[in-house]
């Protein structure tokens, strides 16, 4: 027994003792096998493929591609790797001695880039009845930018992008497929499921926080919009956390900006010349030119301003910071992201900074239940002051202007000769105190639970909080010659607070089932309820002992009181929606949609409007007589109509009958009193657009080739505008839906392999063209004043020009004289015959839009290099340049482009640029052709040069990934145009507006994952 019980004492000895010894040592040893395994996965077209899933085979050991498509993991020679991505076929490879392996992967049945987001929903690629575009992170981000608009910029085909406004953080023009509207053409922009109501909750998204971007198009995929969805929808799906190993990712650039004036202007001396011509031609002042001593004295030291590089600057940075965290379990998936972005802007003192921080949490309660947070705070500042008081002085300021005074003080205005006086663009720059600062605040909260097998339940409560306030601050010195502020003694102070407050509560029901084998079906169905509430609160005043206050102390100022003002505007919106696809042996697909909204705009009888949908579309490349041709890997046809709506075409009250303030005197005391200012509009509803679309999909030559092609026709009617009405009424104008107009176009989207070896060269080119036009009035008339006319596209009153056709020439003298002109003169030609240039001489010439617009991405990538040149382009547009009214005038009291000195004389007589003249009298005041000028344009928007460092680096530095890289953007254009930018905006004779400057960046940046 005692013999029993002592080997029974051995063995618990033995179990304690020697087989944590040998667990131990197999432990070290299994450890000691283990490295660190570096790989790179590779999908559609061989591109790096993101966020893709890597485990260690049959265990839970995992984490996931970077941007790059890089991951590193600890794996033993017995491990096998296994990639998994949706879209996708698994992947898997044995470690065995490989130290880095390369995962090229294949595209599943259902399709590549199989999940789209669409409203209310995902639908798979393959499935897709809707022309809809999807960029990715990748896409967004190769071009830093400022804001989402930016990034946007020649990724979307039909997308038309402008940006005259080149200010730090400013926002960019978008269209997509024309303009649908005589005002409100903006498209509806949705982040994670919440319809952002203002310019700064979009503004306030920092572009490296998206994973992907859908531009819905056509009707199938806007209806269900609704009312807002006329001019497009984005959707906007930012990152979350990935289930696998936490990564910390790190992208920092720093960027430096130059500039050069593309205008050459006139030296001062130059210009002096011209004046005293201009003085001679016009026999002004007995034909001696005028100079005031400042300008003598400058001319007599040889001095010259040049004035806008005075306030400009180059070496400007530009700098960027963003970090990232993510991870997590089966159960919880948690992003956290911090970004600082910081723009200097070329002209002096102005600048932009953007701030964000970022939580999304993803939390699974139960088996059935999940959580769903998206949190987003950002803040943004900027400062500066442009537009009239800076920028058209520093392009038109005189030369001879001195910038300060004797006393070493600013001019306040630009000395000279001429009637108008011009702010000092320098002292503007200097001293106007001009600040924003705009905290913005969205958060989403959603709740889905999954009923049945294939049934669920989703309900989401979204707000946002956007609140922008100015301080607005003109010095003494400044504020009696500063138009703006109403050229007031004693400094000027403003104070301006704007807060929006967006709140929408959502709920749906889907479903999704497929049975007897070859039937599916996917539904949505919901209700949903949205306000947004906006105030306005503006101070200001004037009369300051000294500037020290700035806007901090109202209440100091003694000059003529200010009466304050407020305001508050309240809309609300209630919706029902159902969307149901079905799916037919994976070969027929149909889509029917419908929205109701009803919207506190419109007029008590026309509340509610509906917008239907309907799609169908059909894979052919899944018919066996087309497989069995051998020529597409995939063919999809497409067709879609539906309508929407154009909510946002009408003010939030403009429907309503109002009373406005209208004070009175009462025996000399000022009294409140009210009288009616605007009618009621009872009937007045809904821009309705409707559109058809129909589109191809095709995939040839093992997927190395894909093309994207869409027509559309869209037919918008009952066009919200004002009309004159009877003056019996006691008012002058009344809100009616009167009128029509269509966009018809054409977009192509081409995406190739062209070299699929060691070196890889992916290119990839959008295209597209619209027509838009004006069809009717719905009253008969032809056109509203000289903006529109009927058979023409929309502001096409902007081309409604006299022509130039020459210069009136010496021989021509006599038939000159006819026209009140004489011998180098603007000559026009004369449509009327009439003998005289008036507005019966008008035409169309020239085009609003362009003919066609699109990009070209050109991406090269060699062992660890990549190289990526992006560039846009478009032609047929026209630009007026108005700007050159002025630097052409041909006077001398002003600044001149150099093109003046091959001015029109006896001696050189030039058929372009007309003779010196006093007052415009070598040209009339009228818009004409002289100013209207091409604007096609080829644009290198940026060109990048990267290296990812090997494995063997990266797994030194125990990081995942590795990148150092150098952009540059703008780096040149082909251009015609004259001014500063082919993507200007229009500008008028007379208008005292100039184009921001356009800058070269060049950055230097870095990316590091861990």
């Amino acid at each position: 027994m005692r013999s029993n019980q002592g080997a029974s004492r051995h063995n618990k000895l033995l179990l304690k003792t020697v087989f944590p010894f040998v667990f131990l040592l197999t432990f070290v040893t299994a450890y000691s096998q283990q490295r660190l395994i570096s790989g790179r996965v590779n999908g559609i077209n061989n591109e790096p493929l993101s966020g893709a899933s890597v485990v260690i085979k049959g265990s839970a050991v995992g984490t996931t591609t970077n941007t790059n498509g890089m991951f590193t993991i600890q794996a033993l020679p017995s491990d096998t790797i296994l990639i998994t991505s949706v879209g996708y076929e698994p992947s898997q490879m044995l470690v065995g001695s490989q130290s880095d392996l390369l995962f090229n992967m294949t595209g599943n049945s259902a399709n590549l880039s199989d999940v789209v987001v669409v409203g209310y929903g995902t639908v798979r690629r393959g499935d897709l009845t809707g022309s809809v575009t999807q960029i990715t992170a990748k896409d967004i981000t190769k071009l830093p930018a400022a804001n989402l608009d930016q990034a946007l910029q020649g990724n979307v085909p039909g997308l038309y992008s402008t940006q005259s406004d080149r200010s730090p953080g400013a926002a960019v023009g978008l269209a997509l497929r024309g303009n649908n509207s005589l005002a409100g053409n903006a498209p509806l922009f949705i982040v994670d499921g919440f319809p952002i109501a203002s310019s700064g909750g979009v503004n306030s998204i920092n572009p490296n926080d998206i994973e992907t971007i859908s531009v819905l198009k056509d009707a199938s995929s806007i209806a269900i919009y609704g009312a807002r969805a006329a001019n497009g929808v984005i959707l906007i799906t930012t990152k979350s956390g990935k289930t696998g190993r936490n990564t910390f990712d790190v992208n920092v650039w720093t960027g430096f900006k130059s500039f050069t004036n593309p205008i050459d202007f006139m030296s001062g001396q130059q210009l002096a010349d011209l004046r005293r011509e201009a003085y001679q031609n016009d026999n002004v002042n007995g034909g001696v030119a005028v100079f005031r001593p400042e300008e003598q004295a400058s001319l007599d030291a040889g001095t010259s301003t040049n004035w806008l590089d005075e306030v400009t600057g180059s070496g400007r940075v530009t700098q960027n910071l963003q970090l990232a965290f993510t991870g997590g379990t089966e159960r919880t998936r948690i992003l956290v992201s911090a970004n600082l972005f910081n723009e200097r802007g070329v002209i002096d003192n102005s600048n932009y900074l953007r701030g964000s921080l970022r939580l999304n949490i993803i939390q699974k309660i139960g088996e059935r239940l999940t959580l769903y947070s998206n949190n987003n705070l950002s803040l943004l500042t900027g400062q500066g002051v442009t537009g009239a008081s800076v920028l058209y002085p520093a392009y038109v300021g005189n030369p001879l202007a001195p910038i300060r005074q004797p006393n070493g003080d600013y001019y306040t205005m630009l000395i000279g000769a001429g009637n108008t006086p011009w702010a000092n663009p320098v002292a503007y720059t200097k001293l106007i105190d001009n600040k924003y600062v705009e905290p913005v605040i969205t958060s989403s909260v959603a709740l889905e639970y999954k009923i049945l097998p294939g049934l669920k339940f989703r309900t989401q409560l979204s707000g946002e909080l956007d609140s922008w306030k100015e301080n607005f601050y003109v010095p003494i010195a400044l504020s009696a010659n500063h138009e703006e502020s109403g050229r007031v003694a004693g400094g000027f102070a403003r104070v301006t607070n704007n807060t929006n407050y967006n709140w929408i509560t959502e709920t749906t029901l889907s479903y999704n089932k497929r049975f007897a084998e070859k039937h599916e079906i996917d539904a949505v169905g919901g209700f949903s309820a949205q306000q947004n509430r906006w105030e306005r609160v503006q101070a200001s005043a004037s009369g300051f002992p000294f500037d020290l206050y700035g806007t901090w102390n109202l209440g100091a100022s003694s000059g003529t009181a200010r009466k304050p003002s407020s305001d508050l505007q309240i809309w609300t919106l209630n919706s029902y929606i159902g969307r149901l696809n079905y799916s037919f042996d994976s070969k027929y697909i149909a889509t029917a949609s419908f929205r109701a909204d009803g919207s506190s705009r419109f007029g008590s009888n026309n509340k509610w409007g509906f917008f239907p949908s309907a799609a169908v579309a059909w894979k052919a490349s899944q018919e066996d007589f087309i497989r069995d041709l051998g020529a597409f890997d995939d063919l999809k046809l497409r067709a879609s109509y539906g309508l929407a709506g154009n909510a946002n075409a009408l003010g939030v009250y403009s429907t309503q009958a109002r009373m406005s303030p209208a004070s009175f005197n009462w025996n000399g005391v000022e009294a409140p009193g009210y009288y009616p200012s605007q009618l009621a509009f009872d009937n007045l509803k809904w821009e309705t657009t409707k559109q058809f679309d129909l589109g191809v999909d095709v995939s040839i030559l093992n997927r190395r080739l894909n093309i994207t092609a869409d027509y559309y026709l869209k037919n918008t009617k009952d066009l919200i505008r004002q009309l004159p009405i009877l003056a019996v009424s006691g008012f002058q104008t009344g809100w009616a839906n009167l009128g029509n107009l269509r966009n018809e176009g054409v977009e192509l989207a081409i995406k190739g392999l062209i070299i699929d070896k060691e070196l890889k060269w992916n290119t990839t080119l959008n295209l597209a063209t619209n027509t838009n036009k004006l069809t009717s009035l719905g009253d008969g008339t032809d056109r509203i004043g000289t903006t529109h006319f009927v058979g023409e596209p929309l502001n096409i009153g902007a081309r409604y020009l006299i022509e130039k056709i020459g210069i009136w020439q010496t021989k021509d003298a006599a038939e000159a004289a006819n026209f009140g002109a004489k011998p180098g003169d603007v000559r026009y030609r004369d449509l009327n015959g009439d003998n005289k240039i008036d507005n019966n001489d008008r035409a169309f010439h020239g085009n609003l839009f362009p003919d066609f617009y699109g990009s070209f991405t050109n991406e090269i990538t060699y062992k660890g290099f990549d190289l990526n040149a992006f560039f846009t382009f478009e032609a047929g547009r026209t630009i007026y340049n108005g700007l050159n009214y002025k630097l052409l005038a041909g006077d001398g009291y002003d600044n001149h482009r150099v093109e003046m000195l091959d001015r029109w004389t006896p001696t050189n007589p030039s058929n372009d640029i007309p003779r010196a003249a006093i007052g415009y009298s070598n040209r009339s005041s009228m818009a004409s052709t002289e100013f209207l000028e091409k604007a096609d344009y080829i644009k290198l928007r940026s060109l990048t040069l990267g290296y990812t460092f090997p494995g063997r680096v990266m797994r030194s530095m125990k990081a995942n990934n590795f990148r150092v890289y150098a952009t540059g953007l703008n780096l040149f254009t082909v251009t015609g145009y004259s001014g500063v930018d082919p993507e200007d905006s229009d500008l008028g004779n007379t208008q005292r507006a100039a184009p921001y400057p356009i800058t070269r960046t060049i950055i230097f940046g870095l990316n590091i994952g861990f």
